[in-house]
């Protein structure tokens, strides 16, 4: 085993604004994707858990952190130019624009509405518009599993593990519990290197974790991939 680490890999930030400036009183920087090959700055905690949620994410194929300002009429008609916090593209092309904050700044200000004009404005110019808050953010389980899978990629690197993991799989119709594969690798079974490349199997995409809305133990079942489940066949 050997621990790696791809921090030192990644291109700078290629936003449209600097957020992270060292004069900030909120919680501000940079995390290395490993998706986007690149540093992607957030200047908020809830940003930074946005960012894990979009870098486990499956179907997003790239995202992008202050993205080019966007043109749109409020209530008023009003002309607004705005630098929205997130923009990613999804594996069937679409490209979504997304919004981070606290609910409670989104009630005391009333942005609902202004959110909506803006969802309203961007569809028509083909994007689509999503607002996410502390409450969808740390709703369930989601951000757990993400942190876990975004983790992943940097745990250890073992192909030989990774190969028998593959290979296990099958011996189980190609859909199995994590204990199920963790324990058919004999020797690693009572330590966390299978758990492991299960999570790092299922950040490459390898493996689907079918029960996403369960934590990411033992009792969770994983299948592996096969090009039909892509919505784009082979090429997807």
């Amino acid at each position: 085993m050997e621990v790696l680490t791809r921090a030192t890999a990644v291109d700078p930030s290629k936003a449209s604004r600097n957020v992270v400036t060292g004069s900030r009183d909120n919680f501000t920087g940079y995390f290395p994707s490993r998706k986007n090959g690149r540093l992607i700055q957030y200047e908020s905690l809830l940003e930074q858990r946005m960012i894990r949620l979009m870098e486990a994410d499956k179907h997003i194929v790239e995202y992008t952190d202050q993205p080019k300002a966007k043109e749109w009429r409020d209530g008023s008609y009003r002309t607004r130019c705005s630098t929205f916090d997130f923009e990613y593209i999804a594996d069937d092309g679409t490209v979504t624009i997304v919004e981070v904050k606290p609910w409670s700044r989104v009630q005391k200000k009333g942005l609902l509405e202004e959110f909506a004009f803006a969802r309203f404005e961007l569809g028509k110019q083909g994007y689509n518009f999503e607002l996410w808050t502390d409450r969808e953010l740390n709703a369930g389980v989601r951000l757990a599993n993400a942190e876990i899978l975004s983790s992943s990629d940097t745990a250890f690197s073992s192909d030989e593990l990774l190969i028998r993991l593959r290979n296990a799989i099958f011996h189980f119709g190609d859909r199995a519990t994590v204990a199920q594969l963790r324990y058919a690798l004999d020797g690693e079974a009572r330590t966390n290197f299978a758990w492991w490349g299960i999570a790092r199997l299922i950040a490459r995409g390898e493996f689907i974790l079918c029960t996403p809305d369960a934590p990411l133990d033992d009792n969770a079942i994983v299948s592996a991939f096969r090009a039909s489940d892509s919505p784009k066949g082979a090429a997807g």
